[in-house]
């Protein structure tokens, strides 16, 4: 069972000396911390109570930050059982969703790439969606539990060149992964503009696959042109 405790994390103190007081979750040995936007100087800090002291807001701040350790704990009740199958990593994510108010867990999701992937997969023919899954099973391969969390500006040259290393491993051939990273170009090309890569794995803007589409629209075009 996950442990929470309120944590005062003196490791990244700001330019003004103060230092951020956290929600730690401890899971499967693991410890990860959720941000509670509070920050204090480490006098402000009993570490023996795990209390706020020496500020005219103490109450207040102690108040807010047992209400945040019970939010984080009701919300890994909620859970139940699930939790058994998550990593520490996977179980602060699923937290911090669980506490998202839900207007602003649907704007957060428009941007996660998984989330667009398999809504965008389940429009298309049945033969269609199947291809878009395998490049979503890569994915999953690749990332693992960070898949979650991935965003559209992640997704940029560094990372598509880092994707495009691994697919080597279990696509060899060049116009196989193309096809993986066209998937994504697709999808992409529906959010913003995209990096994309050439088939000499080199990164091109998306202007490129563009600029083939409509060469290729105005070749046939003109083949038809000339056949009427």
């Amino acid at each position: 069972m996950a442990s929470v405790k309120i944590y005062f994390d003196r490791r990244t103190p700001k330019t003004d000396g103060t230092c951020p007081l956290k929600i730690a979750v401890s899971h499967k040995s693991a410890t990860r911390t959720i941000s509670t936007g509070v920050s204090l100087r480490p006098a402000d800090w009993d570490k023996t109570q795990c209390r706020v002291v020496n500020r005219t807001d103490k109450t207040f701040l102690n108040a807010y930050m047992l209400k945040k350790r019970q939010e984080v704990e009701q919300a890994i009740l909620r859970l139940g059982g699930a939790i058994r199958a998550m990593t520490a990593t996977q179980l602060k994510d699923r937290i911090e969703y669980e506490l998202t108010p839900p207007d602003e867990r649907e704007a957060k999701a428009k941007n996660l790439l998984v989330h667009n992937f398999l809504k965008f997969a389940n429009t298309h023919t049945q033969r269609t969606k199947e291809i878009y899954l395998t490049t979503y099973n890569h994915l999953c391969r690749y990332l693992q539990g960070a898949i979650n969390t991935l965003t559209f500006e992640d997704v940029n040259k560094a990372w598509l060149r880092a994707f495009d290393t691994y697919l080597q491993q279990t696509c060899p051939s060049r116009n196989g992964r193309n096809l993986h990273l066209r998937n994504l170009n697709t999808l992409k090309a529906r959010q913003a503009p995209f990096d994309v890569l050439r088939p000499n794995g080199c990164v091109a803007p998306l202007d490129y696959t563009v600029g083939l589409f409509n060469r290729a629209l105005h070749f046939h075009r003109e083949r038809l042109r000339l056949c009427l």
